[in-house]
């Protein structure tokens, strides 16, 4: 299996480590040369790099992971998801580590909750708190609310 990883920042390293480590037939490529051999894409570049990758990955038919955000605004976002339908791709995944957390898996089971978030940081210098960390908070709620699939 190849796998484009397009990101070689922290988030990049890890993502490409991890595959490493569950698949052993994987095989890290770096260049977007390289996406229509590809058969999965993996984003982590800066948020305001993520719309114009995404599309691309959209129109090589190939399935993508992004990080979050997936967009740095809501025209991007609405594009891409319009797109995203268009085309028909079978997967398009937004990283939420968060849900994850030790923490937000313990709230689950309390009956009654009252939802207070605040992103930790540290904040991306290419897009506002509300994109970066907002998304967390968000998936969050709704999976503590139980209104995700």
């Amino acid at each position: 299996m190849k796998c484009l990883v397009i990101g070689r920042g922290p988030w990049g390293r890890n993502i490409a480590k991890t595959l490493r480590e569950l698949r052993q037939d994987v095989t890290v490529v770096g260049s977007t040369d390289m996406l229509p051999l590809s058969d999965a894409a993996f984003i982590a570049t800066p948020a305001s790099t993520h719309c114009s990758l995404i599309q691309a990955m959209f129109s090589a038919g190939v399935p993508v992971f992004c990080e979050k955000p997936m967009a740095v605004g809501i025209a991007e976002a609405t594009f891409l998801l319009e797109m995203w339908e268009r085309a028909g791709k079978p997967v398009f995944l937004v990283d939420h580590l968060q849900l994850f957390n030790e923490d937000v898996e313990d709230a689950k089971v309390e009956s009654e909750l009252n939802i207070y978030a605040e992103g930790p940081g540290p904040f991306r210098p290419d897009c506002s708190g509300l994109w970066d960390w907002g998304s967390h908070a968000v998936a969050e709620a709704l999976y503590l609310c139980n209104a995700t699939k």
